[in-house]
């Protein structure tokens, strides 16, 4: 059965808006029947983009310890919108990687977005710093790039026309990656974004103000 997982959030997540070339350059070639990163962008928030390259201008950075989530005493939320692939996500902190009963989702794939949702909550206390890891046929990838055996991103942010939302994609392997970050996309909800005073980008615009713009890539 397809799930939706939708967990109530008070969290503060350590962002900043990406005002330099893009971190990730985002691959065009997804599997058969299988939906872009741009399409389910903007099925979900109707917007216009034609590529992939058009998502870059809305990536966004984890600044806390690379890929790190910061939060105050609260719940950790997000919404599972799609997976075309089998995915296992689960998190991480200080004390090592934890298996939650259930996870924070597991999903068997397809080829549409996600509904109805299944509510579920992760409380966080203090000032804790938590990533998050996908668990998938190929192995485990993390958040944070430096914990990954190929040094490479798996997790794409992007920002939302909402600036208490972040849509985040996962790439599901490396070898033979194709790089579309489709494998697991999800929301974050009711998070307050921390831009950087020099970005050139203000998050809190969010994505419809940035339609068409395309950085340059490294």
């Amino acid at each position: 059965m397809k799930k939706l997982l939708f967990l109530t959030a008070a969290l503060i997540l350590g962002v900043s808006v990406v005002s330099y070339a893009a971190l990730i350059d985002l691959g065009m070639a997804t599997g058969s029947g299988e939906l872009k990163m741009f399409e389910i962008y903007n099925a979900m928030y109707s917007t216009g983009f034609t590529n992939n390259d058009q998502l870059e201008a809305l990536e966004v950075d984890l600044a806390i310890g690379g890929g790190k989530y910061k939060s105050n005493s609260g719940t950790v939320g997000l919404v599972a919108r799609y997976a075309s692939a089998p995915v296992t996500l689960r998190y991480y902190d200080s004390g090592g990687d934890h298996d939650l009963d259930p996870a924070l989702v597991n999903l068997a794939g397809g080829s549409a977005l996600y509904a109805p949702p299944v509510i579920t909550f992760y409380t966080v206390t203090g000032t804790e710093e938590f990533g998050m890891w996908g668990l998938t046929s190929a192995g485990k990838f993390y958040s944070e790039k430096s914990l990954n055996a190929d040094g490479k991103y798996h997790f794409l942010v992007l920002s939302t026309p909402d600036p208490k939302k972040f849509l985040i994609g996962f790439e599901d392997r490396s070898a033979g990656a194709d790089w579309d970050y489709n494998d697991f996309v999800f929301e974050t909800y009711n998070i307050f974004a921390t831009p950087e005073p020099t970005s050139m980008l203000l998050l809190g615009m969010g994505a419809l103000g940035l339609l068409g713009l395309k950085r340059k890539k490294a």
